[in-house]
């Protein structure tokens, strides 16, 4: 049997293994925690660079539609866009875009929602950059009847171990002079 001081020593001995127990329990939920809160945010920014990007193939087939409509060549004001461009709804046209990327352009208007590259009031900066490519597809008579339209949006990631990571997206389609 034990003395009276041994079971106290012991139930001190205890108190530290479980408070130890439970100190590296809360470490490892708060790192896991925060790995998920990083990936639920790389969901979010996946999602939403899907849509920029569909949303510069929309902005170029108005663009397209627009000449149409005003009896301009289909594809006016976008041979820019060969060596790359922004573009944007507010604009209703294109910008030069530099061959590198700096910190310009690329502001979200919250009362409009759209981004924009305009710097006339930015309300947010974002981290994504956007830029389409136009290549001309010619037929046998070097007539231009159809484009095959890059959108690529850029952006860099937040580091789960390590470093950040730039990422990008890139989606296409083919545009046609149909009319």
């Amino acid at each position: 049997m034990l003395s009276n001081t041994a079971q106290k020593g012991f139930t001190i001995l205890e108190m530290i293994i479980v408070i130890f127990l439970v100190s590296f329990s809360l470490v490892a939920i708060y790192g896991a925690f925060s790995v998920l809160v990083i990936l639920n945010q790389d969901s979010s920014d996946r999602l939403e660079v899907a849509y920029l990007a569909q949303e510069g193939l929309e902005i170029i087939r108005n663009i397209r539609d627009a000449n149409w409509n005003n009896d301009f060549p289909w594809l006016q004001s976008l041979d820019v866009c060969q060596t790359g461009c922004q573009v944007d709804y507010k604009t209703n046209g294109t910008n030069n875009l530099p061959t590198t990327f700096g910190q310009d352009g690329n502001y979200l208007d919250t009362d409009s929602g759209f981004y924009g590259y305009s710097i006339a009031n930015p309300v947010e900066i974002t981290k994504f950059k956007r830029k389409i490519t136009i290549n001309v597809i010619n037929d046998q008579n070097s007539n231009s009847y159809a484009v095959r339209v890059f959108s690529e949006v850029f952006w860099t990631s937040k580091p789960i171990l390590g470093l950040p990571q730039n990422q990008s997206i890139k989606v296409e389609t083919i545009l046609y002079d149909w009319q």
